[in-house]
């Protein structure tokens, strides 16, 4: 065996190995389609139109849009017809996310709900369709439903 120089690692961690985490890496925040389920996103193919975005370690934080689940991902592999990630984090919620007791269906059969960060504060008639969507807060889609009822009362 001939005598080769072992390298001698550091024991201590070294200043010019530690960075602000977003110098190198991105957090994304993306928000899924409802219906979408945590397997659909960690799919390569998934991640096709938006793999230019996306680098080597990044993060993406997912949140399906009616609240039925949370997720971390990883970008392990970048590429251009898709992008490989590992699950990090995550937690079926079930949709009970912004939802408190005042979300309860008022006597015109609509209903304020919360779904999610795109949609946000939304008020659903009895059919389930969106009368009106994106309200910042539960207090002003209460409002706005509010109106709703006394034009439709005139």
């Amino acid at each position: 065996m001939s005598a080769e120089k072992i390298a001698v690692f550091p024991q201590f961690a070294e200043m010019d190995r530690l960075r602000p985490y977003g110098y190198a890496w991105t957090t994304h925040q993306y928000t899924a389609m409802a219906g979408t389920v945590v397997d659909d996103v960690l799919a390569t193919a998934y991640w096709a139109r938006v793999a230019r975005k996306l680098h080597l370690y990044d993060k993406i934080v997912v949140v399906e849009e009616s609240g039925q689940w949370y997720a971390e991902l990883l970008v392990v592999a970048p590429g251009t017809e898709g992008v490989k990630v590992c699950l990090l984090f995550g937690k079926q919620l079930d949709g009970n996310v912004g939802v408190n007791d005042a979300s309860m269906q008022n006597f015109t059969g609509c209903s304020v709900k919360y779904r999610g960060p795109h949609l946000k504060w939304c008020i659903v008639d009895r059919e389930g369709k969106i009368l009106h969507e994106k309200c910042d807060t539960e207090a002003i889609a209460y409002g706005w439903l509010n109106q709703h009822v006394k034009t439709v009362q005139k």
